[in-house]
């Protein structure tokens, strides 16, 4: 809010329906799934690109960025804009039906980037961003508060991101965004290993937030407890688009290149030697 009345800056805003969200939740805990955010995140994604589609806007301006995430492994999430793999894990274990719930199908996708020709740009890559400076400013020029933790925004995200994701699947997403805050020179090894040997939560926070989570999405604490312990599954056990997210793929990364507007034939070469 602060921010939208002081830069003079349109805002729409997108309510979806609480009983969608939470039902896809809970499929997706229930499907034993690692990436919990996809179902946020392609709801984000969706509107974003289809409010841009609707106005005429050609770029879907975003903060993603190399300085304080560039060391993520790919293993430690899955592609949300993946519509197909969405819908399959809410067929599988969804109990009421999707009305409203803004989801993109694959070929929407492709619309949007190779009809609309809609680019989305990572605009902190193009300045010398710093966190610590950034934050600095946003607190002294808009009043921000920042939390405690990256990820912290919200109690479903720390939820997931410092419970579900330790516990379940043996990730702390501490130790990438700490390597990258390392190269980028914001802090060093000695300082993240610091930080990295605080616990992500006492006892009696845990049992707290536990007992949150499961109150909202409609769980008992025992049901939450034993779904985070169930055995873990891929993304991939489900009906997906994946291979149209594989940048590894010679075909994907010409498709990329497209969609930024970047490509040249030269290129073919070189992606094929890579690949050859």
């Amino acid at each position: 809010e602060q921010l939208v009345n002081r830069l003079n800056i349109d805002l729409i805003t997108h309510v979806v329906d609480w009983r969608e969200i939470r039902d896809l939740q809970r499929a997706y805990i229930k499907a034993s799934v690692m990436d919990l955010e996809c179902v946020s995140d392609h709801a984000i994604n969706t509107l974003l690109y289809r409010t841009a589609h609707k106005m005429g806007i050609k770029y879907v301006v975003h903060g993603g960025n190399v300085a304080t995430e560039s060391t993520m492994p790919a293993s430690w999430g899955y592609d949300k804009r993946d519509g197909r793999n969405l819908l399959a894990i809410h067929k599988s274990y969804g109990e009421i039906p999707l009305k409203t719930y803004p989801y993109m199908r694959p070929h929407q996708l492709f619309w949007y980037l190779f009809v609309d020709r809609i680019k989305a740009f990572p605009i902190l890559n193009y300045v010398d961003y710093n966190k610590k400076k950034a934050l600095a400013e946003l607190q002294e020029r808009f009043g921000y508060r920042p939390y405690a933790r990256k990820h912290g925004e919200n109690r479903f995200t720390r939820f997931y991101q410092e419970i579900y994701l330790v516990q379940k699947f043996g990730i702390d997403k501490r130790v990438n965004h700490l390597s990258s805050l390392i190269l980028s020179g914001e802090i060093t090894r000695d300082e993240a290993l610091a930080e990295i040997r605080k616990p992500l939560y006492e006892p009696e926070q845990e049992r707290e937030e536990l007992e949150f989570i499961s109150k909202k999405l409609g769980f008992s604490v025992g049901e939450l407890r034993s779904l985070i312990s169930a055995p873990p599954r891929a993304h991939t056990d489900f009906a997906n688009a994946a291979g149209l997210f594989d940048h590894n793929k010679p075909l994907v990364q010409v498709a990329r290149r497209i969609a930024k507007g970047e490509f040249r034939l030269s290129d073919l070469k070189v992606i094929w030697e890579r690949h050859a």
